[in-house]
């Protein structure tokens, strides 16, 4: 089972299914092969993702692709994954055609959702050599309140109602729990429920 299938969220554009996280050794362990992509690029993983959720073909003398008219996904990228706390890019993609009620094509959307660490206060200190490094002060964040969330730079293009971006924020929270309930605890060699 997947561990999002059991998320308190109101699908609606997205679903369990569509959460794909990029391929690692530890995410493989936790989630099904069917939410892991192994990829390059944006580029490749958009391309195998239009292939994957059955693009057209089309090719013509310049080049050959699949037609990203079926491509929907929530891409979850793990950054600083051997930290105590890591990262998460989460990338919402959604390509299929919709309309309004008064028939009027709304646009796709391709929003970044930031999800880092603020666990641990730190500051730049040059070390004996003169060289710059990160050095952690102060006490730590509680491992829920630590993780905050930020929109990424598409607003304006990509404009969304009120149920859209709950959806949103409510896969982000449940990427967060994620994090905090099955990832950490993995990673720290506690035995986690797995899901795969």
């Amino acid at each position: 089972m997947n561990y999002f299938s059991t998320q308190h969220i109101n699908w609606g554009l997205w679903s369990p299914e569509d959460i794909i996280f990029k391929s690692n050794q530890t995410i493989k362990k936790l989630m099904p092969q069917e939410n892991i992509l192994s990829y390059k690029s944006k580029n490749d993983r958009d391309s195998q993702m239009c292939k994957l959720t059955g693009g057209q073909y089309i090719s013509n003398s310049y080049r050959s692709y699949h037609n990203n008219d079926k491509y929907k996904a929530v891409h979850v990228h793990l950054r600083d994954i051997k930290s105590d706390f890591p990262n998460a890019n989460i990338d919402f993609v959604y390509c299929l055609e919709r309309t309004n009620s008064v028939g009027h094509r709304l646009g796709g959307i391709n929003s970044l959702m930031y999800l880092n660490s603020y666990h641990r206060h730190w500051e730049w200190r040059r070390d004996a050599n003169g060289n710059y490094k990160q050095v952690f002060k102060g006490d730590i964040a509680d491992i829920d309140e630590g993780y905050r969330f930020s929109y990424g730079g598409q607003g304006e293009s990509c404009p969304l109602n009120y149920k859209e971006f709950s959806e949103m924020l409510e896969i982000t929270e449940s990427i967060r729990k994620f994090l905090v309930e099955v990832l950490i605890p993995y990673k720290n060699g506690e035995q986690v429920r797995l899901v795969a």
